[in-house]
């Protein structure tokens, strides 16, 4: 019997994760952000101020997959806050996924299009770092 293929499971863990929207949506918000976030923020960003728990917990399980990354902490009343920022092994093709989830959005949002939606579109495929034929 071969030892388990930590890559394949890696990804498949990945791929589970990803089937939830709020993560996605977290790590839009990550992908987008100038500086480190905490979860608190990405909940109110989001509209989800008061479930701010099952925000933290939706960043936990991501951090878990080496996602996102703890880049800053900050002692808050007895607390320590954490700030997040993508991780180190975030994998490429998931910017792709991310971005491609952007375009479907502004897509929805604009039924007809227009110079600056394409514009918007663009921009989120040259910030993925992929080339545009």
């Amino acid at each position: 019997m071969s030892p388990p293929d930590k890559d394949k499971d890696r990804r498949d863990a990945i791929h589970k994760a990803m089937c939830h929207p709020l993560r996605r949506r977290i790590l839009q918000a990550l992908g987008q952000a100038e500086q480190p976030v905490a979860p608190k923020d990405v909940a109110g960003e989001l509209g989800l101020g008061d479930e701010v728990s099952n925000v933290s917990y939706h960043f936990r399980v991501l951090a878990d997959l080496d996602l996102i990354e703890v880049s800053e902490e900050e002692a808050v009343r007895g607390a320590v806050k954490h700030f997040y920022v993508l991780g180190r092994f975030f994998p490429p093709e998931l910017r792709d996924t991310l971005a491609m989830d952007q375009i479907a959005a502004l897509l929805k949002k604009e039924a007809e299009l227009s110079e600056g939606v394409l514009a918007e579109i663009v921009d989120i495929l040259v910030a993925s770092g992929r080339p545009i034929r």
